[in-house]
């Protein structure tokens, strides 16, 4: 007898341990349009109708500025989704941002964020010139946010140059440069000075600081279950719009500023340009008919960026390969051989 109840009572648990299993995954199981499962859909459902706050940070070229804005798209879909609303609060850069929840810059990515963008620091002067390296800089006085002077004479490290450290905003700083003989450059993430590029034509990027960074990150909160949804809709939307959004405002950005008419646009991505290559690893490399190699994955993402098609073409040696080149029946070659004189015009 005691036997048996041994037995019931271990097949109930059984069950019960089977029933439990299905209940959990039914309600964890990941929606695939939405990647969201039964509990936070719930959770949505119950938190419809409550308008959270949520800081911007402006002024952010392709990632968050009045002309084309990534985060604003991103926030915009995962409404129209899930039905969730989010009171928009607009932020200057170096403002502080009181929301709990927002798009932010920071230093240090920290376990409640989601990085967006990593943005490298630029040096931007008058003169329309580039420096290979430290050494070259020209000597000059350097404008720099206060916050930011140790990092930057740190990785600046050239006795040529002096810094000036203000309490003051990007826009004014640039103004400043542009008008002024006060300082003779300034540093700025490259991604906020492409923002005022259109309004300053006149200046120019002279050197990259790659060492100097800021990470746009969006700020999670205290709330468990909305940072599981944010985390989980970002990484889905990221997988499937962010190239797209990111192109898209990259090339707009890019026509706008170098003055492109309509027309001239369209032209360029209405004609298909055609690269010939000979195969020289790691450069350019032929695995079962497909191109591999630097060149192809940089001409490919420029297609991206561009919007134009570009065709790869094989050529068996490096003469048959300039031959094409001479008779335009190819628009781009990688030429790393001996100097040669073409019988086009050519850009290296």
């Amino acid at each position: 007898m005691k036997k048996k109840k041994r037995i019931v009572i271990i097949t109930l648990f059984l069950i019960l341990l089977i029933f439990s299993g299905v209940v959990y995954y039914l309600l964890t199981k990941e929606d695939k349009e939405s990647t969201l499962n039964i509990l936070e859909k719930q959770w949505i459902e119950s938190n419809k109708n409550k308008i959270r706050d949520f800081g911007f940070v402006n002024d952010i070229a392709i990632l968050n500025n009045p002309q084309e804005s990534l985060i604003f798209n991103f926030i915009e879909d995962l409404e129209e989704t899930t039905g969730l609303e989010f009171n928009k609060v607009s932020y200057k850069y170096a403002e502080d941002i009181k929301e709990e929840y927002s798009f932010r810059v920071v230093k240090e990515v920290d376990k409640k964020d989601i990085l967006v963008y990593s943005d490298d620091y630029v040096l931007v002067g008058k003169e329309n010139v580039k420096y290979n390296s430290l050494n070259d800089i020209k000597a000059g006085t350097v404008a720099v946010l206060a916050d930011y002077l140790t990092d930057v004479s740190k990785y600046l490290n050239n006795d040529k140059l002096t810094y000036k450290a203000l309490d003051s905003e990007y826009s004014f700083m640039l103004q400043n440069l542009n008008e002024e003989d006060m300082y003779d450059y300034i540093v700025i993430p490259k991604l906020v000075y492409l923002g005022y590029q259109e309004a300053y034509d006149n200046l120019y990027i002279n050197y990259h600081i790659t060492e100097l960074q800021d990470n746009y990150v969006i700020r999670l909160g205290d709330t468990g279950r909305l940072n599981d949804i944010l985390t989980k809709y970002y990484r889905k939307w990221k997988t499937e719009n962010y190239d797209k959004e990111f192109y898209k405002s990259f090339s707009t950005m890019y026509y706008k500023l170098s003055g492109t008419k309509e027309k001239a646009k369209v032209n360029f991505k209405s004609k298909r340009y055609t690269y010939g290559f000979v195969e020289n690893a790691p450069f350019d490399i032929e695995v079962n008919g497909k191109l591999y190699g630097v060149n192809s994955s940089l001409l490919k993402n420029f297609s991206k960026y561009s919007g134009s098609e570009i065709i790869f073409k094989s050529y068996p040696t490096v003469k048959k390969l300039q031959d094409a080149f001479n008779k335009n029946e190819i628009d781009i070659m990688f030429d790393k051989y001996s100097a040669r004189k073409y019988d086009v015009d050519t850009y290296n």
